[in-house]
């Protein structure tokens, strides 16, 4: 599990002492290749700080910097800064979207911002004070969840009054939290497992075995796919009857996170620095994609797939090749 406790702990280094790939001293010398595809161009646009997640809301895409403790602005067609950042408490680690006009940020010392987006811009609320050393965050209609790597544990928080509940501790820790779209929140955790969790009474599920390493997963349809970071490969779990389906599907390094469209399922690669797509019955679809950047986060768009990442700290365009 050392790639994988690395692998997410990257985004924490500065704050909570973790250890990680946040740059730095070892960071590469040279910039890795952005590589397009035969149907699909790749257009980085170079960020300063150091990125650490990526979300969509009011028409924009919404940067974290955990390096200057911001949240930026760009424009999700071309990757033009699109107003003012947004200064956050230090460590904005994981951002998630409700709806169009809110964003909500968990930060590694702990807090939790909300955002208010307009069409001017954002403005933060006060912060949250939920403590621990925060991972992810998501947002399933009244609650937002958060998770606490160094506790190994999930606390959900009212939206609308932004009163946090006791923790709720999961075995193997926590790594991300995923709502199933059916009254679930399925935890990657660090033992080689994911556990489901009931939203409505916090009752856990027993573990199920995955590949090792899991760290991103997404909904696809009626499954759930989670990216095993230190094998190189996607497992695909049955939501309703908890059971794995079909093989592990090989992918790229240290797979960390994944979008489904409706027609294909996105892979972020962290150490080849690429994108795989899948069709939604786990075949490969093409080359991967190499984003220019070692990447920490990404997010669907009309326009293409985005990623964000480091070394070089970038915004990077995945879209369809015109012509």
């Amino acid at each position: 599990m050392l790639l994988a406790l690395a692998l997410v702990a990257g985004a924490v280094v500065a704050f909570a002492a973790v250890g990680g790939d946040g740059g730095g001293d070892d960071a590469e010398e040279e910039a890795p290749e952005a590589r397009g595809t035969d149907d699909l161009d790749v257009a980085v646009t170079p960020l300063e700080g150091r990125p650490s997640s990526i979300a969509a809301a009011g028409g924009r895409l919404w940067v974290t910097d955990d390096q200057r403790s911001l949240v930026v602005p760009l424009d999700p067609d071309d990757g033009a800064f699109a107003g003012d950042a947004v200064e956050v408490p230090e460590g904005p680690v994981a951002i998630a979207a409700a709806g169009d006009d809110e964003l909500w940020v968990a930060h590694a010392g702990g807090q939790v911002t909300r955002l208010e987006v307009t069409d001017d811009g954002a403005t933060a609320d006060e912060p949250i004070e939920v403590g621990g050393a925060l991972i992810t965050i998501a947002v399933d209609g009244d609650a937002v969840w958060v998770g606490d790597i160094n506790g190994r544990a999930v606390r959900r928080i009212d939206r609308t009054t932004g009163e946090p509940d006791e923790p709720i501790g999961v075995f193997g820790g926590v790594v991300r939290a995923v709502p199933d779209g059916q009254g679930g929140l399925w935890v990657t955790n660090l033992e080689s497992t994911v556990t489901r969790l009931d939203a409505e009474s916090g009752d856990l599920d027993a573990p199920v075995p995955v590949g090792s390493g899991p760290i991103g997963a997404a909904v696809v349809g009626t499954e759930l796919w989670v990216a095993n970071s230190d094998d190189g490969t996607i497992t695909r779990i049955d939501i309703e009857s908890r059971q794995r389906v079909g093989n592990a599907i090989e992918v790229g390094k240290a797979p960390i996170a994944l979008a489904a469209d409706d027609e294909h399922v996105w892979v972020l690669n962290q150490d080849d620095n690429s994108l795989t797509r899948l069709t939604r019955d786990g075949g490969r679809t093409g080359d991967d994609v190499g984003l220019g950047s070692r990447p920490r986060g990404l997010v669907l768009t009309p326009a293409g797939v985005w990623a964000a990442g480091i070394e070089p700290s970038a915004a990077v365009l995945v879209s369809p090749r015109s012509g």
